[in-house]
């Protein structure tokens, strides 16, 4: 079950194709592999890191549930849609490494929420630090006059990343955690429950062949 998320989320093709008839790509290639790589580590780290950092990652829900891979901003930015949407997906283009996008409270003269949802993405990337080791640094994005500084901010998963984003927030009269509602993949269908389908066994073999091919 493991196996399957890897095969149709982790191992992502830049140009997968998508249709209103699949979530995921029907294929990966060897440039997906090499990202995955890139983005969680080498590869004979590469799937304890992802089970640590999106498996079991001690959050109430796991992260792989609403990891959403390459799939495009315009499908997904409307869903973030109310204050403490959050979700996770691959950075863009070549850069390795997550993005969180979240809804923020901004200011609105909406006369029924009385606020705003502003988008927000925080990039965090996988570094091996000389002194530190294996990190997650979130790039802060701070405002000053005349423009934005980036502070870096090291974590030792995506898990105690995430805990650190939850913060508090206050919407009316009522407390609300900044990362309240994660945004799911799909239903509950895929949190590695049932037999693994025609498909995911299929990506399994590419996945397989591909690997071949780059130990060589």
């Amino acid at each position: 079950m493991f196996t399957k998320g890897l095969a149709e989320q982790i191992f992502w093709p830049e140009t997968g194709d998508l249709d209103h008839t699949t979530l995921t790509p029907k294929y990966v290639d060897q440039a997906s592999v090499q990202f995955a790589i890139n983005t969680f580590g080498p590869w004979k780290q590469i799937f304890d890191s992802i089970y640590k950092n999106l498996e079991d990652a001690g959050q109430p829900i796991k992260p792989m549930s609403y990891f959403h891979g390459r799939t495009p901003k315009k499908e997904l930015h409307p869903k973030i849609s109310t204050v403490g949407d959050f979700l996770l997906r691959y950075n863009d283009g070549n850069e390795k490494g997550l993005i969180l996008v979240w809804g923020k409270k901004g200011k609105s003269n909406n006369t029924r929420k009385g606020y705003d949802v502003i988008l927000r993405e925080e990039t965090i990337t996988r570094r091996n630090l000389k002194k530190k080791g294996v990190v997650w640094t979130w790039d802060e994005k701070i405002a000053k006059i005349g423009g934005m500084k980036i502070k870096k901010n090291d974590f030792t998963s995506i898990g105690e990343f995430l805990e650190s984003m939850k913060g508090q927030v206050k919407i009316r009269k009522n407390d609300v955690s900044k990362l309240s509602n994660p945004v799911m993949l799909a239903s509950a269908y895929r949190s590695f429950s049932g037999k693994p389908t025609a498909r995911s066994e299929k990506l399994d073999d590419q996945i397989n062949n591909v690997m071949k091919n780059l130990i060589k």
